[in-house]
């Protein structure tokens, strides 16, 4: 039975780039569209080549990394980023 008390919260799935990875973790930076808050943020990257990433529409990239469980990514990978979209993010 759920507990009536802490109901799980259902979150937004995003696109993420992964930059760290631990046996049950990885260490990754979110990704938000055009039109989401954090998108156009100056602790944002543009992602310039997202088509060739994998992704549907343009997409910006969080600066701060958090860590997820492997069990909730997605498999297999929506794409890669481009070297000059890697090397933008650092």
């Amino acid at each position: 039975a759920p507990d009536l008390e802490t109901p799980a919260i259902e979150a937004k799935r995003r696109p993420c780039v992964i930059v760290g990875v631990s046996p049950t973790e990885f260490l990754v930076r979110p990704g938000y569209s055009e039109g989401g808050r954090k998108a156009r943020d100056w602790q944002s990257h543009e992602v310039g080549d997202w088509r060739e990433a994998g992704l549907d529409k343009p997409t910006w990239i969080e600066l701060e990394p958090r860590r997820i469980e492997r069990a909730q990514a997605e498999e297999p990978p929506l794409g890669r980023l481009t070297p000059q979209d890697w090397n933008a993010l650092w």
